[in-house]
């Protein structure tokens, strides 16, 4: 009777807990922004000439999609030109240079942990990316491949009655965010 009331015990919370990680999967897949992201890229055209910087744009500078140089005037800076090769992907505007294009497609293959209660939860998942557009390669050695499978954290919260993810945190993040270091341009 025991044995029986413990196996009972086990299989709710197996179910409840498949229950959820299917729900938060599905939920993950069906948000487009994280389904098929914007690469995010932003930075200013003129930058610190620092090895960090240098190291960052080497992958652009490499597929010819932009040309570094010293800025006339001022040593302790580098200019960043977009290419006639590099506009069909960015695009300066003001003093800035933008990604024009999505990173790709990925899916979230299996759902690792959800923590949390009816109102949020945390989630650590797993995802792969089915298509890259070729111009993630400028994030150099840390762009994801095709197939690959990362791991990924999100936090969902329940409003109007339905699972909302408000935020999410992948590798591709954390590449595009290095851009941010980059700082803004000299007036």
């Amino acid at each position: 009777m025991a044995g029986s009331l413990l196996l009972a015990t086990v299989l709710v919370f197996w179910i409840g807990r498949t229950l959820r990680h299917s729900e938060m999967r599905r939920v993950l897949n069906a948000q487009e922004a994280f389904h098929s992201p914007p690469l995010g890229i932003m930075f200013p055209q003129v930058s610190a000439d620092t090895p960090a910087h240098r190291d960052l744009l080497a992958a652009g500078e490499r597929l010819r999609y932009w040309v570094v140089r010293p800025r006339a005037g001022d040593a302790s800076r580098v200019e960043i030109r977009v290419t006639d090769t590099g506009r069909r992907f960015f695009s300066p505007v003001g003093n800035q240079i933008l990604a024009i294009f999505g990173a790709g497609r990925r899916e979230v293959t299996r759902v690792l942990e959800v923590r949390g209660g009816d109102q949020t939860r945390e989630i650590r998942f797993l995802y792969r990316w089915t298509e890259l557009h070729p111009g993630v390669a400028v994030l150099g050695d840390v762009a994801p491949e095709a197939g690959q499978e990362y791991e990924g954290k999100a936090l969902a919260s329940f409003e109007n009655e339905r699972w909302r993810i408000a935020r999410w945190t992948t590798p591709l993040e954390d590449a595009v965010a290095r851009f941010r270091e980059l700082g803004s341009p000299a007036n």
